[in-house]
């Protein structure tokens, strides 16, 4: 063998062994390159876009609602809790305007207890038919506001509740409606008390003056 042409091979095998280890070549397929982890992707010098954080809702407060003062009971309330309170029950009247104050005189028929009072105390049957139950406001002589009732013939029911009713406007001090007093009161306005009734209950029945003459 030629040494010259020899030599010629030789260079090209070793020129071809050292461009594969300088190059990763495999078979003319260049290698992946390794890249370290967390490395940056982009070109040297470059940032990647920083997001700002979404800053959280803050919750609208609740609006504060004051809590009402304690209300007067009105006039319609106030005559609906009246008709249910007895005799001689004291009754506040600042809530009740004077439309509603005036509902509070009124007169209603017996029911079947009142009516076997008066006929155990001798009324007959059409007289006990005749009367009505009155009930009104009046000033006692503390100043305070009480229910009365009152009971009486129905051709003079009208006239007593104007009677009591214009005392109250003009704050009249009476007595004590309760049975077994005679009030001066309704002596002054031509009124007889006749007691009616038992020691478990006594109603005081009015009867004109006239009509005792």
């Amino acid at each position: 063998m030629n040494l010259k042409y020899f030599f010629r091979v030789s260079c090209a095998i070793a020129g071809l062994c050292l461009c594969v280890a300088l190059t990763g070549c495999d078979n003319g397929n260049v290698m992946p390159t390794f890249k370290p982890t967390g490395a940056p992707s982009g070109p040297t010098g470059s940032k990647e876009p920083t997001t700002s954080p979404t800053p959280e809702a803050t919750p609208t407060p609740l609006p504060i609602t004051a809590v009402p003062a304690a209300t007067k009971v009105d006039g319609s309330d106030f005559f609906e809790v009246m008709r249910l309170l007895g005799q001689g029950t004291k009754v506040e009247t600042d809530g009740a305007g004077e439309e509603d104050l005036a509902r509070c005189f009124f007169a209603e028929n017996l029911n079947g207890a009142e009516a076997d009072v008066f006929f155990g105390a001798g009324f007959a049957e059409g007289e006990v038919a005749d009367i009505y139950r009155l009930r009104v406001l009046y000033y006692r002589k503390n100043g305070a506001v009480y229910i009365g009732e009152v009971y009486s013939r129905k051709d003079e029911a009208k006239g007593v509740l104007e009677l009591f009713s214009k005392a109250f406007d003009e704050k009249t001090q009476i007595t004590d409606l309760s049975a077994g007093y005679a009030d001066e009161f309704l002596n002054a306005n031509g009124f007889e008390t006749i007691d009616v009734g038992s020691q478990k209950r006594e109603f005081l029945y009015l009867l004109p003056k006239k009509d005792q003459q």
